[in-house]
C-alpha cells in the first residue's frame, strides 16, 4: 500500500500535469499505483515523485502525450453523445414519437391562434432554452461540490463535460429572436393578426426547438451524472 505522503504527491503530480476529469484521473492513479507495488519500485527505494517524471511520464508520450490522451478521449466521447443526441432527435420523427411532434406543433398553432403571438413565441422560447441550460448548469455544480466534500482533487468529467457541450446548440437557438430582429426589424412579431402562414412557420419552428431541447434532455438522462460513481480511485 502506498503512503499518504505519496498519495499526495501524486495528486500533486496530476495536478501538475493538468489532469483534472474523474474518468482519466482514476485510470492514472490506478495504474501508478499498481505498476508503482508490482514493479517493486517501491521496494527499490525509489521515491515516488522519481518514479512519476521518469517511470510514468515517459511511458506516456511525457506531458504532451498525456493532453494527447485526454483530447483523445473526449473527442471520443463526444461523438459517441453527438450520434446518440442525433438519434434522440430523430426518433420524434419516427412512429410512434412523431405523435408527440405534431402534437407540439399543434398546440403552438392554436395559441398563436389564442393569445398574443409575440409573448407566446418568446415565452416558449425562453422555456425550450432556459430549462436545459439551468437544468446543466446545475448539474455541473452538483457534481463539483460533490467533489469537494468527498476531496476528491478534481472537479469534471468527461461524461459530463461531452454532455454539457450540446448546450451550446441550445444557446444558439437562444439567439433566434435577436436574429429575427437583425432580419426584419425591431416588429418583426407585433402584429396582432400574423397571416396563417407566419404562424406555420412559427410553430414549425417552436416544435423543432422543443424537440431539440427533448433530445438534449434525454441525453442527460442517459449519461449526465449529478454525483460521483460509486467506485473512485484515490
Amino acid at each position: 500500500m502506498i503512503t499518504e505522503a505519496q498519495n499526495k504527491e501524486i495528486h500533486r503530480f496530476f495536478k501538475l500535469i493538468q489532469v483534472r476529469e474523474q474518468e482519466i484521473y482514476d485510470e492514472f492513479y490506478d495504474h501508478v499505483v499498481s505498476d508503482y507495488e508490482s514493479q517493486s519500485f517501491a521496494e527499490s527505494g525509489m521515491d515516488m515523485k522519481h518514479y512519476l517524471q521518469h517511470e510514468f511520464l515517459p511511458a506516456f508520450g511525457g506531458t504532451e502525450g498525456i493532453k494527447k490522451i485526454i483530447k483523445s478521449r473526449n473527442r471520443h466521447t463526444q461523438t459517441i453523445y453527438r450520434a446518440q443526441f442525433k438519434s434522440n432527435f430523430r426518433n420524434y420523427f419516427r412512429w410512434p414519437m412523431i405523435l408527440v411532434a405534431f402534437s407540439l406543433y399543434l398546440i403552438f398553432y392554436k395559441t398563436f391562434q389564442l393569445f398574443e403571438v409575440k409573448e407566446v413565441f418568446l415565452w416558449s422560447l425562453i422555456l425550450a432554452t432556459g430549462v436545459p441550460i439551468l437544468l446543466g448548469m446545475a448539474g455541473y455544480l452538483s457534481f463539483m461540490i460533490n467533489c469537494k466534500v468527498q476531496k476528491k482533487p478534481y472537479y469534471s468529467s468527461i461524461k459530463n463535460n461531452g454532455v454539457l457541450v450540446h448546450i451550446l446548440i441550445i444557446s444558439w437557438l437562444a439567439q433566434v429572436p435577436n436574429w429575427l430582429k437583425i432580419l426584419f426589424g425591431e416588429d418583426y412579431l407585433i402584429s396582432s393578426t400574423p397571416t396563417p402562414i407566419i404562424m406555420v412557420l412559427m410553430s414549425i419552428g417552436l416544435t423543432l426547438m422543443v424537440i431539440v431541447t427533448l433530445a438534449y434532455l434525454k441525453l442527460m438522462r442517459q449519461n449526465f451524472e449529478f454525483k460521483l460513481s460509486t467506485y473512485e480511485a484515490g
